[in-house]
C-alpha cells in the first residue's frame, strides 16, 4: 500500500461540507476532519506531504468551533495526560464492510495492552485475513482514536502506522506508563 492510497477513499467519500481543524499535540500538529455528522480523519504531518491529500486539504475550510473537534480536541488532550483510555466521540468513518469490521475489533483492545495482526484476524473469524486485516489498519482514518497502534507483529516487532513507527511506540510507551501508573 503506497501512502498516497492510505487516505484516498476517505477523501472521496467525504460529504459535501466539511471542515478543518488543527489540534497541537505532543506529537506534533494534527488535522482534524469532520462535518456535521461527526468526525471523520485524523492527519499526521506525514500525510500533509502527500500532494493528494494537501490538495484537498486546500480546499477544506478550516472551522475551528464544530462541537466534534472541540470534542476531539479535549479528549486527545486527556489522553495525552493520561487521563482518558477511551475515546466517545462522533465518528463517521467512510471503508468497506471488512475495514469497518477491523476498525471496529481495534476499539476493543484494552488499553495499555496489545495484540498481533494474526490474533485481530482470529477476532474477525479468519486467521488467514492477516493481510487483510493489515490492510485495513493501514487505512484506519482515526489512529489514536481507533486505536490501531496497539496492533503488533508476531514477533512483537512494530510495523506499520500513519504517523511512523516512532509515533507507534510513543503511544504504546504512553499507554504503558500510564497503565502501569494504575490511572483511570
Amino acid at each position: 500500500m503506497s501512502v498516497k492510497s492510505k487516505f484516498a477513499g476517505t477523501l472521496k467519500a467525504l460529504p459535501a461540507v466539511v471542515f478543518q481543524s488543527r489540534y497541537e499535540s505532543p506529537l506534533g500538529v494534527l488535522t482534524l476532519l469532520g462535518s456535521s455528522s461527526g468526525l471523520h480523519a485524523l492527519l499526521w504531518p506525514s500525510d500533509l506531504e502527500i500532494a493528494e491529500c494537501a490538495y484537498h486539504l486546500n480546499e477544506i475550510v478550516i472551522k475551528d468551533d464544530l462541537p466534534h473537534f472541540r470534542d476531539a480536541r479535549k479528549q486527545l488532550d486527556e489522553y495525552f495526560l493520561g487521563q482518558r483510555r477511551q475515546f466517545n466521540l462522533t465518528t463517521k468513518t467512510f471503508g468497506t464492510t471488512f475495514q469497518k469490521l477491523a476498525w471496529e475489533c481495534l476499539t476493543k483492545i484494552p488499553y495499555g495492552e496489545v495484540i498481533t495482526y494474526k490474533d485481530q484476524a482470529i477476532d474477525l473469524g479468519d486467521k488467514n485475513k492477516v493481510r487483510a486485516v493489515g490492510g485495513a489498519n493501514g487505512r484506519n482514518p482515526l489512529s489514536i482514536i481507533i486505536p490501531c497502534h496497539r496492533v503488533i507483529a508476531q514477533g512483537g516487532d512494530l510495523r506499520g502506522f500513519g504517523g511512523g513507527l516512532k509515533i507507534k511506540s510513543f503511544l504504546l510507551d504512553l499507554e504503558k506508563s500510564f497503565s502501569q501508573k494504575g490511572l483511570q
